[in-house]
């Protein structure tokens, strides 16, 4: 197993990015042989953004799913009181970027995705048809597909 690095980022005066903190987390390959399969969504933001990215990475680790996750792991922090504390906003404050001082996950100009999909569940008539089911066998359609895929392979 590699070395996961996270840098967070603000921006100076001049515009230009400054790191204010980072992390790095080494791996030991206790499970490395296992093999490991992450189910994840458009649903999936924030910090489930940075676990898709980070497991994502390991090369016994799969990436499936119906539909990309958000690609949304930017920090909050700035904070908006908009009444006398019954209703606060937060907002990014700064962009969570790669040990070259790239976006980790966040979309580039050119709308690129980030955290890519070793496998994307097919979206058919039928799979929604099982998805938006009242039986409960196929309520978990995405689970059930990538057992299957999984079997089969």
């Amino acid at each position: 197993m590699g070395n996961d690095y996270y840098y967070g980022y603000t921006y100076g005066v001049n515009g230009l990015p400054i790191m204010f903190n980072s992390r790095i987390s080494k791996g030991t390959g206790k499970w490395k042989d296992l093999s490991v399969k992450v189910l994840t969504n458009a649903e999936c933001k924030g910090v489930g953004d940075g676990l898709v990215y980070g497991l994502g990475k390991c090369p016994n680790v799969d990436i499936e799913g119906s539909s990309y996750s958000q690609g949304t792991y930017q920090n909050s922090g700035g904070v908006c009181y908009l009444t006398d504390g019954d209703f606060v906003v937060r907002y990014p404050v700064f962009i969570t970027r790669d040990e070259d001082n790239q976006n980790m996950i966040d979309p580039s100009e050119a709308r690129e995705v980030r955290n890519e999909m070793d496998m994307l569940i097919p979206i058919t008539e039928d799979n929604v048809l099982n998805i938006f089911s009242k039986d409960t066998q196929n309520s978990d359609y995405e689970i059930i597909y990538v057992k299957n895929q999984f079997m089969e392979g």
